[in-house]
């Protein structure tokens, strides 16, 4: 995000599965972004050049969200499929949901009055 102060926002993945029916975050860069309803802590990673991560689950209304531990991080990998499976396994999601759409970038509530640039500088989702 390369943040400055007043910067309120965040990068994640914007999952949609069921049809739209279902949304999951999974936020890796977060700037002054507070989880509202936090439900679990989980580790995800250790294959296919992913560090193992700890991540909270958090809750804001039927939207559920993944959140890097710590500082978050600008770059890296994630493993989606995982953080999904773990999410059916525990109930969140229906045992044969399926992925509508993927997508990422950027959800800013502010900059402090200040003008910002947010940009990616390469994306990339393999199976």
């Amino acid at each position: 995000m390369h943040a400055q102060s007043g910067t309120i926002g965040e990068a994640a993945y914007d999952l949609w599965l069921n049809n739209w029916n279902d949304e999951v975050m999974i936020m890796h860069d977060l700037v002054n972004i507070y989880c509202p309803d936090q439900q679990a802590t989980a580790s995800f990673g250790g294959a296919h050049g992913v560090p193992v991560q700890q991540w909270k689950l958090c809750k804001n209304g039927s939207e559920l969200i993944w959140e890097l531990g710590g500082s978050g991080e600008q770059a890296g990998s994630v493993d989606i499929l995982s953080m999904l499976t773990w999410l059916a396994s525990h109930g969140y999601l229906a045992a044969r949901s399926s992925l509508t759409a993927i997508d990422y970038g950027f959800e800013v509530c502010s900059t402090g009055g200040k003008p910002e640039t947010f940009a990616v500088s390469s994306y990339s989702v393999s199976t």
